[in-house]
């Protein structure tokens, strides 16, 4: 990229770090930039900015934030790169690609920033078609994004408290969680088995910073497939207790299969695409896409290089 960068920043307040970003709009204008932040919120003004975002269309906030505007960029077409500016609890996204949350370093490296492509999944279900960025899957994780999702994010932007609470409503899910019989076909090759957890990564790590498949790259056109067993249960108990209690946590060294496509069978229960737990609860209460002799099947393909990422220079 050119010195002078013609930006647009879409900036969402309410992610968990985002009070830490109120001098955006300085950084900005010292880094030589030209551009406007806007509310994410703010519906008309995205929509007038996905117009013409320039030269690059930055995001401000979490990984919701960072898929939300991903939909939106392969929704409208729109070949510009994508930023970030990690202000969320987690920010997987962000993390897997080295980008720290030295915020105004980042404005500043954005003129000498490499373009890397970025891999995107699309999971299709009885119920639609979907989009993601981290991952898509069912069991234990799904059900701890479930009940983390009608929590707000601490005032403060203690981000650390709420990784913690995080990994805290992941282990007491994750003991309890049933077995689930499942069958799954990794480009062909079938696999069946009693799984807590089913999980197809685009990136290594999901939810409170938990790192499932170390060696998952959003650059290389193909997801990690993560399966947890009963004895692989323990070894994630064991990963999360020993995070909680401050002590160096065990490799999980848990087994992926590469693949570029998915199929999924089982007994049937709600599924988490990224941040976001589908069908709705009515949906699922009533039994609406699974049931006795009715199994649920959703199918996972990866879209090679479907954005392009701008990766701060130093």
């Amino acid at each position: 990229m050119t010195s002078t960068v013609r930006l647009t920043v879409v900036h969402n307040p309410k992610a968990g770090n985002g009070s830490a970003l109120a001098d955006l709009e300085r950084w900005i204008a010292s880094a030589g930039h030209v551009g406007d932040v806007i509310d994410a919120d703010d519906a008309s003004a995205l929509a007038d900015a996905l117009r013409d975002p320039g030269d690059l269309l930055a995001v401000a906030g979490g990984d919701g934030s960072v898929r939300l505007l991903a939909q939106r960029l392969l929704a409208a077409g729109l070949q510009v790169p994508l930023a970030i500016l990690p202000a969320g609890t987690a920010n997987n996204i962000a993390t897997s690609h080295g980008i720290s949350r030295d915020y105004e370093g980042l404005v500043h490296g954005w003129s000498r920033g490499r373009r890397v492509p970025l891999d995107v999944g699309r999971v299709r279900a009885p119920w639609g078609e979907s989009v993601w960025i981290e991952a898509c899957g069912f069991g234990a994780i799904a059900r701890t994004v479930g009940a983390l999702t009608p929590v707000p994010s601490a005032p403060d932007g203690d981000t650390a408290d709420e990784l913690i609470r995080d990994l805290e409503v992941t282990r007491e899910l994750l003991v309890d969680h049933p077995l689930h019989e499942c069958r799954l076909s990794i480009d062909g090759e079938i696999l069946t088995g009693e799984y807590c957890i089913v999980e197809v990564m685009n990136i290594p790590s999901i939810g409170a910073n938990l790192t499932l498949a170390a060696g998952a790259s959003a650059a290389d056109g193909l997801f990690d497939v993560v399966v947890v067993d009963q004895e692989a249960r323990v070894l994630l108990r064991d990963y999360l207790s020993a995070r909680l209690d401050g002590d160096e946590a065990p490799d999980l060294d848990l087994p992926a299969r590469r693949a570029r496509r998915v199929e999924v069978s089982w007994d049937g229960s709600r599924i988490h695409v990224d941040d976001e737990i589908q069908p709705d609860e009515e949906s699922a209460a009533t039994g609406r896409y699974w049931g006795p002799d009715q199994p649920l099947t959703i199918e996972i393909e990866v879209m090679p290089a479907a954005l392009t990422l701008l990766v701060p220079g130093d």
